[in-house]
């Protein structure tokens, strides 16, 4: 009985992120589960063969470890649990989607609308070409537009 109590309290927890690394394509972390640092466990991104999306968990950050079969040392990480020292991006709401990236960069949309902050550059590159088209005003501020 004592053995199935210990599986049954190992399936889902709630840690802090020691040490990551990245193996032969694999995001690994390690993770501190009051007091105890699992081995390096692989960590849940979202991907098949159409989409990737890689986004990597920081030393410190607050993740909860899945184990299906109870063994502490054989599940995998879901990252990112909102927390006092990691909050929501501000504007956040139902309605609105944000990414938000920690050198500033900022992408969100309500569902019709898109925005794009960078306080860096911009650069889109196409080997095929770039269309922009709209059925309203298209509008260019700069400091200085160079078109050759």
């Amino acid at each position: 009985m004592r053995e199935f109590e210990r599986k049954l309290n190992n399936i889902v927890q709630v840690g802090t992120v020691t040490e990551v690394k990245s193996a032969d394509g694999l995001a690994l972390a390690r993770v501190n589960i009051l007091g105890r640092v699992t081995d390096f466990l692989p960590v849940k991104m979202i991907g098949n063969s159409f989409i990737k999306v890689f986004i990597p968990v920081r030393v410190n950050e607050q993740v909860m470890v899945v184990c299906p079969y109870g063994n502490a040392n054989s599940g995998f990480i879901i990252p990112s649990i909102f927390n006092e020292s990691c909050k929501e991006p501000v504007g956040s709401s139902p309605d609105l989607a944000i990414v938000e990236f920690s050198g500033g960069v900022r992408i969100d949309s309500d569902g019709v609308n898109l925005n794009l902050f960078t306080p860096g550059f911009l650069n889109i590159a196409a080997t095929a070409g770039i269309n922009i088209a709209s059925s309203g005003v298209i509008n260019i501020r700069g400091s200085k537009i160079n078109l050759n």
